[in-house]
């Protein structure tokens, strides 16, 4: 294979490798473009202030004040009692970023990955910051707030015992520990650890728990650990999970750890834990009822996530239907079904995930609502906050959309009696949600509340005179309680209907509105209640399942309702029994009692350090260098050096590389052989930007020309991004360089000015697998330009057309097409390569070459197994999932002096295996399918028929 200097190809690479730690960009230069990737949008420009506590500098803009307040409180104590918990100190100031939205803080740059609904804060190690939004809900903030400083204390405690003993190898814990623990020290036991971690035990569920993490990536796991810890209190004592920090360096594996500081081996106690969940849950069988033999509709049940259901009786039919969110393939989409058994005459109504408008239906926040007239109401995140949105079911087409001044979120709207009238749950740019009543007539928006408590899921009575909502301003809402509230429009006077220390939520009123059902865990499990305006009623459903959203029947004769069974999410319909004794009363006192929500500004004041605006302060993230030596057949041995450094900000808006190197063969050429690079990137707004200057100086070799050159070059560059969405985006860029270029065998000479621009328009809608997308779509169009000024020509110009489609078969297969062309003109045009695993299989790597290509690929995708475990003398060896293709590919490459050449062909299968990341493993056995007599560059066709290509990457 050909080979160029070592130098400048391994600097290129570590500047990458540095760039790729931030954000996928690129410098443009002749003929090259950036790759695809979502687009994480910075919609709004916060203004950051800081709060300096005792041991944690809050970061806060001015809209969130009372919040930071709150915030700084809960921190200072979360420190004071996790510091005596851990016996520790942290030895640094903790930095605290705090956004009054979820929708907000989806913009932060602090982490480069995208952040999904339901993630509540995360604790990030490069700088140490503890990053999340508020909810609306105090006590979901608190414990989020503290479940985060016990990670800072996990990692502080970590690295100490690392220190003490920082040679061999250590004991790392696994994931259900230390997100148990950070459960078990921030918050109580409730019933929906419960619900989850009995849908485990009575489904035989419940992996092993060496083999825990098994079940990494959802919320479980969380649960499972806190569940673990419990038990490990009960039996042991708190003080031992202490000592399994002190300790973590003296051990290679967790396991081994375990058993040192328990006396008993993880596996012996998994059993015993698993025995002790069996009898926990195992009596819930006797006197609960299970949703699968209970006689109930299966409304939809064909995948793993159906939520939210919403009934309405169709103006055409007349027959009633299910409106629906189901991630059924891989996005959220809504749908309709009838309300009859089997998902019947199912549609599709709206896509999510896939453009700006319908960007994120809120699985874990929202309802739907649908009247008889079918018109749909529901919420989405429409760029940087929530739009209302009506959708004609029966034409399914939308009919409108609105958006809020001052509202950042909308959840749970819900129909008026005549279709004039509006009622939802909307989060302010403060934080604080409140009921709001929109009237379509006059767009006019009214607040229903105005306070700080947490006021969601509301409904209006069929004839407009209340409002029925769940709300945290119950006296027990500080401990994290919901009751249901009734309000009344005329008198705009609040009173309970419900009242106790339970998560009452969803409240819906019947047809005539002399009921409310709504869901409650007043029993251990959630389950359907009906109430009516006095606050007497009775218990529905008895089921240990647990359910989530629910809907009344279009005629009152029963309810759908979301049930967790088995790991999935799946509706129901339940007829209503035919007598309902009455079993809950209500206090007669209804007058509204609430927690006081305190002014914290007094308490936190005496705990304030300092209070100043936020001021850049770059530090480092990121350090790299190599030393190589190389023999080289064309100018001698070399010894070579690198660098790279790179720096941001604390909110990492900013960035700043840094990279330097040198090629040099002898001392005399010491300074001609020095390579440096600076670049400044910026991204703190919506239109990112960066620009720097570079060096590049040294002998080199093309392997695509097979040409030994030598080539001196300094300039500067910029480049420029625009998101329209997080699934479109516009990229510029733009050097000016001077270059010195001699090819020893061509006899070219060049000393010009050469100035090459770039632009490209992206759009990526696609969602991603181990092994690379397996639904949606990706295309790239683009264009360069690289001219000669000095000279007055056109070295390079070159076209780009990159359109990939995935077809979702099931959940694990897709059948992906893609269709590429590239063009490169000019005096000096640019050469595409192909071949191998990543273009054209069959053919050996960069075997085919030319300033034109086409391609065309074509791959079935699906799993040969998942996870494997295979049984050794020595005990368990786990096998990571491998996925098989079936692919036929056709493409080519010419040069402008040749013609057409036809296409050449491919066809045969591949394996994949991931490793981890993009370290996925990738072999293809392919048969050539070969229409020319000719092969690649003119060449007679190559010998062999069949050909084999081991690589490493993801999937196109």
């Amino acid at each position: 294979m050909d080979q160029k200097v070592p130098f400048r190809a391994l600097f290129r690479r570590v500047v990458l490798l540095g760039l790729g730690l931030v954000m996928a960009f690129s410098i443009p230069a002749p003929a090259q473009f950036g790759g695809f990737g979502k687009n994480k949008v910075q919609y709004s420009d916060f203004d950051w202030k800081i709060l300096g506590g005792e041991h944690i500098d809050l970061y806060y803009y001015p809209e969130e004040e009372e919040i930071a307040y709150l915030a700084l409180k809960a921190a200072e104590d979360a420190y004071d009692r996790l510091s005596f918990r851990f016996n520790h100190h942290v030895f640094r100031r903790i930095p605290l970023i705090i956004y009054s939205a979820h929708q907000y803080f989806q913009q932060t740059n602090t982490i480069e990955s995208f952040i999904p609904e339901g993630v509540g804060g995360f604790t990030e190690f490069m700088k140490g910051r503890v990053v999340l939004p508020f909810n609306g809900s105090f006590e979901d903030f608190r414990h989020v707030l503290w479940h985060e400083m016990v990670h800072v204390f996990q990692i502080s405690k970590a690295n100490q015992s690392y220190r003490i003993r920082p040679r061999g190898q250590k004991a790392r814990m696994p994931l259900w520990w230390t997100e148990g623990l950070a459960e078990y020290f921030s918050t109580e036991w409730d019933t929906r650890g419960d619900m989850y971690v009995r849908d485990l035990v009575l489904n035989d569920r419940m992996p092993p728990l060496e083999r825990m993490d098994i079940l990494a990536g959802g919320g479980i796991i969380y649960k499972l650990g806190q569940s673990v810890h419990m038990m490990l209190g009960e039996r042991y004592g708190d003080e031992h999970f202490v000592r399994m920090y002190e300790n973590l360096a003296m051990f290679p594996d967790f396991a081994s750890l375990f058993e040192y500081i328990y006396g008993i081996s993880l596996e012996d106690f998994g059993k015993w834990w698993h025995h002790q969940l069996k009898k926990k849950y195992y009596p819930d069988v006797l006197d609960k009822e299970e949703v699968e033999i209970a006689g109930l509709i299966d409304v939809a049940t064909h995948s793993w996530a159906n939520m939210h259901p919403a009934v309405y009786r169709s103006p055409k039919s007349g027959k009633q239907r299910v409106v629906f969110l189901s991630a059924r393939t891989g996005y959220l989409d809504i749908y309709s079904v009838l309300l009859e058994a089997d998902e019947r005459n199912r549609k599709k109504h709206i896509k999510g995930g896939r453009s700006a408008q319908y960007e994120s239906f809120h699985p874990f926040q929202t309802r739907m609502d649908a009247n008889d007239n079918g018109k749909l109401l529901f919420s989405s995140k429409f760029r940087e906050k929530d739009a209302l949105f009506i959708w004609d079911l029966e034409k399914n087409d939308k009919l409108k959309h609105f958006k809020f001044k001052g509202l950042v979120g909308i959840s749970s709207p819900a129909w008026g009696p005549d279709e004039n009238e509006i009622v939802f749950s909307g989060l302010s740019v403060s934080g604080f949600s409140d009921i709001y009543l929109f009237d379509l007539r006059s767009e006019r928006l009214t607040k229903l509340t105005s306070d700080r408590y947490a006021d969601d899921y509301p409904d209006i009575s069929p004839d407009g005179r209340y409002v029925v909502f769940s709300s945290d301003r119950t006296v027990h809402g500080e401990e994290g309680y919901r009751n249901i509230f009734l309000y009344n429009r005329e008198t705009r006077n609040l009173r309970y209907l419900t009242m106790g220390r339970w998560k009452d939520s969803q409240p819906r009123f019947n047809s005539d509105g002399s009921r409310v059902a709504f869901v409650s865990d007043r029993n251990g499990m959630p389950n359907i209640y009906l109430i009516d305006p006095e606050g007497t009623g009775a218990q529905l459903t008895n089921f240990y399942n647990g359910m989530f959203g629910f809907d009344w029947a279009a005629d009152d004769s029963g309810f759908c309702f979301t049930a967790l069974n088995a790991g999935q999410l799946d509706i129901y319909y339940m007829a209503m029994p035919d007598t309902v004794v009455d079993s809950l009363r209500m206090d007669k006192e209804t007058r509204v009692v609430q927690w006081d929500w305190a002014d914290y500004r007094e308490q936190v004041a005496k705990r304030i350090a300092d209070k100043q605006p936020y001021k850049r302060d770059f530090t480092l993230d990121f350090a790299y260098a190599q030393v190589g030596y190389t023999p080289s057949p064309y100018y001698g041995n070399t010894t070579y050096g690198q660098a790279l450094l790179m720096f941001s900000d604390l909110m990492s808006d900013e960035l700043i590389l840094i990279a330097a190197g040198n090629s040099a063969t002898s001392t005399a050429d010491f300074w001609d052989s020095f390579n440096g690079m600076v670049t400044y990137y910026n991204r703190k707004g919506r239109v990112n930007y960066g620009y720097g200057a570079f060096r590049y100086a040294g002998r080199y070799v093309d392997f695509i020309r097979d040409e030994l050159y030598d080539e001196r070059e300094h300039g500067v560059f910029g480049v420029f991004s625009y998101p329209f969405s997080t699934f479109y985006r516009i990229e510029t860029g733009m050097s000016v360089m001077k270059s010195f270029r001699e090819d020893f065998f061509l006899n070219f000479k060049r000393d010009s000015w050469l100035v090459t621009n770039s632009v490209s328009l992206i759009k990526d809608t696609s969602i991603f697998l181990p092994y690379g997308p397996i639904d949606g779509e990706r295309w790239h169009l683009g264009m360069a330009l690289s001219t000669d000024i000095s000279e007055g020509r056109t070295d390079n110009i070159s076209l780009l057309m990159d359109i990939r489609k995935y077809f979702r078969l099931s959940t694990f297969s897709t059948y992906a097409v893609r269709v590429q062309g590239r063009y490169s003109g000019g005096t000096i045009p640019y050469r595409y390569i192909m071949g191998g695993s990543w273009t054209l299989r069959g053919y050996p790597r960069w075997s085919i070459i030319g300033s034109r290509s086409v391609l065309v690929n074509q791959e079935l995708r699906f799993p040969i197994w998942h996870r494997l475990d295979v049984w050794l003398g020595i005990g368990r060896l786990p096998l990571p999932g491998v996925e098989g293709a079936i692919f036929f590919d056709v493409g080519n490459a010419w040069d402008k002096h040749e013609s057409y050449p036809g296409l050449l062909g491919s066809t045969g299968f591949g394996l994949r295996m991931s490793l981890g990341g993009p370290l996925i493993l990738r072999l293809d056995r392919a048969r050539r399918i070969n229409w020319l007599k000719k092969g690649p560059r003119g060449k007679p066709m190559l010998g062999r028929r069949y050909y084999s290509n081991f690589f490493f990457g993801f999937d196109y």
